[in-house]
């Protein structure tokens, strides 16, 4: 295989590759071609509307009910290509502007558009989605404050094997773990 992608012919050989991805590359650059400047990428304006966690917990699985009981806390304008983690920052802005009881801390972001019900975004994964992922005009957050996870019909008991000697019972969000 050549640097550019081509194929060539070998006859069977020994090769000893050395510094694998470092060869130096020059791009001829076409004249003629006038390369249009790039366009501005365009703020879209959403409505930021806050759901409790009682309401979460008894309504989780229907997304319209979610929807009425949420509470409209303002409307931002934000790049197509902003992720989470900087539509956090905004909102927590807002919040402030608002003197809203939840803070920076107490709060995470609702994916509305994925599935047929409304699912909670990790903090730890908010830099790895953009708000047009899971957001068209509305984007919804969960005041997380006190509270216990709600539990699906797909969560299932796990049972370490029998010669284990513990006694004890963990309980994680979405998750029953229990050792006999």
């Amino acid at each position: 295989m050549q640097v550019d992608g081509e194929a060539c012919k070998l006859k069977p050989s020994v090769i000893t590759i050395s510094h694998l991805n470092k060869a130096t590359m020059l791009a001829k650059r076409k004249s003629g071609k006038v390369i249009p400047p790039q366009a501005e990428l365009q703020n879209l304006p959403y409505t930021i509307h806050k759901i409790s966690m009682p309401d979460y917990e008894q309504h989780h699985y229907d997304k319209d009910k979610l929807a009425e009981a949420a509470i409209n806390i303002g409307q931002l304008e934000m790049i197509i290509t902003s992720d989470l983690e900087q539509a956090r920052g905004l909102i927590n802005r807002l919040l402030e502007e608002k003197k809203d009881s939840a803070s920076s801390s107490e709060w995470c972001f609702v994916d509305s558009c994925t599935a047929e019900r409304f699912f909670r975004i990790d903090r730890a994964q908010e830099n790895l989605h953009y708000v047009m992922d899971i957001a068209s005009e509305n984007l919804y957050i969960l005041e997380c404050g006190g509270g216990t996870v709600p539990q699906t019909p797909e969560d299932e008991t796990a049972n370490p094997s029998p010669s284990s000697n513990h006694k004890t019972s963990l309980v994680i969000p979405e998750m029953r773990i229990r050792y006999c």
